[in-house]
Order: C-alpha cells, then sequence, then structure tokens
C-alpha cells in the first residue's frame, strides 16, 4: 500500500477502500467500479488464462480501466 499510494500516487477506488487485504469482488459490483488503473496477480498459465476469461466479460469491459486498455498484471513475488 506504501508504494501503491504513497511512491506512485495512485489512489484507491472507493469501492475497495473499505475492502481488507485481499477480498473478492462480486459480480453485481463490477459496475460500480470507477478505477482508472487495475493491478492484478496471475501467477502461472491457469490463473492468466482465467484472468483473459475474466476480463472478456461484458461487465469488466464497461469498467474504466479495463475499457482504456490499464489492467496490469504484477509479476509475482514482486
Amino acid at each position: 500500500s506504501a508504494l501503491l499510494y504513497g511512491d506512485l500516487r495512485l489512489r484507491p477506488d472507493p469501492l475497495s477502500e473499505g475492502f481488507e487485504v485481499w477480498e473478492e469482488l462480486s459480480p453485481e459490483r463490477i459496475p460500480e467500479l470507477s478505477a482508472d488503473v487495475i493491478l492484478t496477480f496471475a501467477d502461472g498459465e491457469a490463473a492468466e488464462a482465467r484472468l483473459a476469461e475474466v476480463l472478456a466479460d461484458p461487465l469488466w469491459q464497461r469498467a474504466p480501466a479495463v475499457a482504456n486498455d490499464r489492467v496490469f498484471v504484477v509479476p509475482p513475488g514482486l
């Protein structure tokens, strides 16, 4: 969090501000997501394939970060 929100000066999406460290976002809440950038983890081929499937979903396609091709996969171990 310190790196993301301090050094990189990113701000959390209002939808995620109440989240703990890791929480699952239910599909019905995806339209509320207004993030300009999404950082995600996908470790391995199966995870990368699942991420591609999720991002192709019409609900996710409407999210600003997805629509503007600003979803970045953080390398494992970083």
